[in-house]
């Protein structure tokens, strides 16, 4: 029996912890979101340079005869050789789209690195909310059991009592309510993560960067310049739309080599073998329809970038900027709150109204809500964190890095 009950611990014990999870693993799974994988599956097929044209391009077999006669039958084989141009622009252009596919699979990774800090720190806030507000409820509670030991004094109020017994009601709806968000943010993470995760989940902020270091963080990178994916994807757009309209001027048949048996030369004698040579003077180049559609494709590739440059600058701009604003709203908010609970108000409150116990629980409560409203705005100071990472394509870059660690962790 004790053996059972050692052996059943254990199973429940493995079970919990398999459903734990390292916020560094969880970002980490970005590197296997569906779309990055699909950039790098069409990599790595494209590195076994399927796109290679062969030098021959065409093998004829021909045959004639003049007079229907059997002797009269000819023979001919027809090499007709790739073109050397369309060959190089063809390498040219593909080498290029391999390039794209790189810089498409960064930004893809971007975008699930994004969505993948976004849920950590939804998640957290909404464990902090959670527990803030069951807390004020149980504020609420207290307040009610003292005014019913007051129900025979002075202090008594039948309208608070009412009036507590509906504020009663709201925070339970209210706990209802950021639960079920909760449990949104824990199918969001598990959605991502694409394994099932179940109530283990114990992300908390005690596990990431604070503001202040998050904060500093940021003063730090803002030194540092790092090449934009996506300007780079834009050159790469008009690269090889240039590469895709010198392919189609080259689309041209370069010429063709035939050699020939002639059965009625053998007849006469004659040596029955001749060679014929040809070459292909584009006078005028049946592709230009094509062409046209190519040089349209690089005007368009020109000017996207061009507009890229302008709303990248004011983005980076404009990302620091909320990121700065909200890290001093954090700071001012967190100033008042550490006043409020290390001074002495509370006790002058209680002394003016007659030592009435239910003013620290009221004041308790307001310090309840002055920590859901510094919870919100660390929220948006994280996200803003992020938002910077990556307007400034920070937060993809090889070595990947934990930028909610305290010690911005690696995560190879």
């Amino acid at each position: 029996m004790k053996c059972r009950t050692v052996i059943f611990v254990c199973l429940c014990f493995c079970g919990r912890a398999e459903g734990q999870i390292a916020i560094g693993e969880f970002l980490l799974s970005a590197r296997q979101d569906p779309e990055v994988s699909t950039f790098f599956e069409q990599e790595r097929y494209l590195q076994t340079k399927p796109y290679s044209l062969s030098p021959l391009q065409r093998l004829e077999f021909r045959t004639q005869n003049r007079e229907l006669m059997p002797q009269q039958q000819e023979f001919g084989l027809r090499f007709t050789p790739s073109n050397p141009w369309e060959v190089k622009h063809n390498r040219n252009y593909f080498k290029s789209y391999q390039t794209a596919l790189g810089l498409r699979r960064e930004m893809a990774l971007k975008e699930a690195l994004v969505a993948r800090y976004s849920a950590v720190i939804n998640y957290i806030y909404y464990r902090e909310v959670v527990a803030l507000v069951r807390y004020s409820h149980k504020l609420v509670n207290d307040q009610l059991s003292i005014l019913q030991r007051q129900s025979a004094s002075n202090f008594f109020d039948a309208d608070d009592f009412v009036d507590l017994q509906l504020d009663l009601m709201d925070r339970t709806v209210e706990i209802e309510e950021m639960e079920f968000n909760l449990l949104e943010q824990r199918h969001q993470v598990e959605k991502l993560y694409q394994r099932t995760i179940g109530d283990s989940l114990t992300w908390s902020w005690n596990q990431v960067a604070g503001v202040q270091r998050i904060a500093r963080v940021v003063d730090s990178l803002e030194n540092l310049s790092v090449a934009s994916v996506v300007l780079a994807y834009q050159q790469r757009k008009i690269e090889m739309a240039m590469h895709e309209y010198k392919l189609e001027k080259a689309n041209i048949n370069a010429g063709f080599l035939q050699t020939e048996f002639d059965n009625r030369r053998q007849e006469q004698g004659r040596t029955p073998f001749n060679i014929s040579l040809g070459i292909t003077i584009p006078i005028v180049n049946p592709n230009k329809g094509d062409m046209t559609k190519r040089q349209l494709d690089i005007i368009e590739a020109t000017y996207d970038l061009k507009e890229e440059e302008v709303e990248e600058r004011d983005r980076d701009l404009a990302t620091h900027e909320r990121a700065e604003r909200l890290f001093q709203r954090f700071a001012m908010a967190a100033e008042k709150l550490k006043a409020y609970e290390t001074g002495s108000l509370s006790g002058t409150l209680s002394a003016m109204e007659g030592g009435d116990p239910r003013i620290i629980v009221k004041f308790n409560d307001n310090l309840v809500k002055l920590k859901l409203l510094l919870a919100k705005i660390g929220r948006d100071a994280m996200l803003a964190y992020i938002e910077y990472l990556m307007a400034s394509d920070r937060i993809q870059q090889q070595p990947m890095v934990n930028y909610l660690s305290p010690s911005l962790q690696a995560i190879e």
